[in-house]
């Protein structure tokens, strides 16, 4: 074989390897660094209310966030799409700085941890 067939086959090996790689990371999860203030009291996994989801990337944090009053109870549901930013970013700056008074709030900041 000749030096520049081995570079050729080298390069095309190089090739392949980055494109496989760069699936596998385009399929994994993504997972957010929240910082938790003081306003959220408990955290639970979404797979607590249904453990089918239990070990897998569909698996996502459920922040709790409850006053010391009863009163309603709410849902804020953020990252459905997780290359959209900006309801992950809200909910995020959400947990880090707000404190519920009255009732319960459910904060989801990344549904969709699976990017393809």
């Amino acid at each position: 074989m000749t030096y520049g067939r081995f570079r050729k086959i080298a390069a095309g090996a190089g090739i392949l390897a980055v494109l496989a790689l760069g699936s596998v990371a385009a399929r994994a999860a993504f997972r957010l660094d929240v910082r938790p203030g003081y306003g959220v009291t408990g955290i639970k996994w979404l797979s607590d209310y249904n453990p089918n989801l239990r070990g897998t990337d569909y698996d996502t944090a459920v922040y709790v966030m409850e006053g010391k009053k009863p009163g309603a109870t709410a849902l804020i549901l953020a990252g459905a799409h997780p290359r959209e930013i900006g309801g992950v970013l809200t909910a995020e700056v959400l947990l880090e700085n707000a404190e519920v008074e009255q009732g319960k709030l459910f904060v989801i900041p990344c549904l969709n941890a699976h990017v393809r």
